[in-house]
């Protein structure tokens, strides 16, 4: 895998090249925030599995957001 550091205020990716695949980076950050073991994770049904994926992606949106806006951003 190759990273880059985005300059500042940029969104690019930090991961440039990995021969991990989108589905398994999905199911390794599952497994990293406690939803269980890889094995368990791919016998989740598709409409749980994309459930637990946004879930994460909004509950991190807004941890970036809170960090950018200490004032709530209103």
């Amino acid at each position: 895998y190759r990273l880059s550091i985005p300059t500042r205020g940029s969104s690019e990716d930090l991961i440039r090249e990995t021969n991990v695949s989108g589905e398994r980076m999905a199911m390794f950050a599952l497994v990293k925030a406690g939803y269980g073991s890889l094995a368990e994770i791919e016998a989740m049904d598709t409409p749980e599995f994309l459930d637990a994926i946004e879930f994460e992606q909004i509950t991190a949106d807004i941890q970036a957001h809170k960090s950018r806006n200490p004032d709530g951003g209103r």
